[in-house]
């Protein structure tokens, strides 16, 4: 275990480094971001002075060098069109972030396992049909369009919850369901798929013929070994939640890290986007380190 502990830090560490280069690499080629904060009236002068502040009269490489050197000791840069610190701006953003798919992941669980069980055990039924129906419009419609739809029904029409912004816990609501229900439609579906092999495994035959009741073991016997691959899609879903939060923050005004990194993009500020998409990474990559050690703690066979 300790061997697999290490391998898979070591793999996370080399994934960061590559990130890195590829994300500064990127941000480089989109433009000169001196362009962006000098007017027509400005020298040539001018021009340079701003260039020369940001660093980037010097050779790629030192510019690279540079900043690893400090986003190690937690310093991102400073943000070209605010002026601030983009480890300041990350901290003020990140909790609203985290807070709506906190939410969105409390009501994937409530909402995915329940119907994915129920579908599982229940092949043919209508519970299963209207599993399959949630998981195929989940997946298919794209989380703007969900997103519309709600404000169009639930603020235009009934004016019953916000539209957007973050101004009290019903702001949580329609964003964080746009979220829930593309992770539910992917974990309905495994669930549902692991179940069925669950259900007619010999361990759950065994229990049956013991007097074992039908509930006690499809809730507790074959949902329990059900759970293993909703752990890892759940793993990956994380990424998934953290690249998506882009649109979702778009359309609901949420003050999160994809509203940041959306104006960021429009303005060309290359160490917000940096910083950004660095801790992104960061949290990415953690977030399948954790899944597989849980992974393995719950299947020893994944450690081999």
């Amino acid at each position: 275990m300790v061997w697999f502990i290490g391998f898979r830090l070591v793999q996370g560490v080399i994934s960061l480094v590559i990130l890195s280069m590829i994300i500064f690499g990127l941000t480089r080629l989109s433009g000169d971001p001196a362009l962006m904060m000098i007017n027509d009236n400005s020298s040539r002068a001018e021009y340079e002075q701003i260039h020369r502040s940001l660093g980037l009269d010097r050779p790629i490489h030192e510019q690279y060098y540079i900043y690893v050197t400090k986003a190690l000791q937690g310093d991102l840069g400073i943000s070209i069109h605010s002026r601030q610190p983009v480890s300041q701006l990350l901290a003020q953003r990140l909790p609203n972030t985290f807070a709506l798919l906190g939410v969105a992941a409390i009501m994937t669980i409530f909402i995915a396992v329940p119907l994915g069980t129920l579908a599982g055990a229940n092949t043919g039924s209508f519970i299963d049909r209207f599993g399959q129906l949630v998981s195929g419009l989940g997946q298919s419609v794209p989380v703007f369009v969900v997103g519309f739809v709600l404000i169009l029904v639930f603020s235009v029409y009934l004016r019953i919850l916000p539209s957007g912004g973050m101004v009290g816990w019903k702001s949580y609501i329609m964003p964080s369901l746009c979220v829930a229900i593309f992770w539910a439609a992917g974990i309905i579906r495994v669930l549902r798929s692991s179940m069925i092999d669950a259900i007619r495994s010999d361990f759950v035959k065994f229990a049956r013929i013991k007097g074992v009741s039908r509930s006690r073991t499809v809730w507790v016997h074959a949902l329990r070994n059900s759970l293993l691959p909703v752990v890892s899609l759940g793993g990956m879903y994380v990424a998934i939640g953290i690249t998506s939060s882009v649109i979702i923050e778009a359309v609901f005004s949420w003050p999160g890290v994809g509203d940041l990194v959306q104006h960021a993009i429009a303005s060309r500020d290359f160490p917000v986007i940096q910083g950004v998409v660095l801790t992104a990474s960061l949290i990415i990559v953690v977030a399948n380190i954790l899944t597989d050690l849980v992974y393995a703690a719950l299947d020893p066979r994944i450690r081999l």
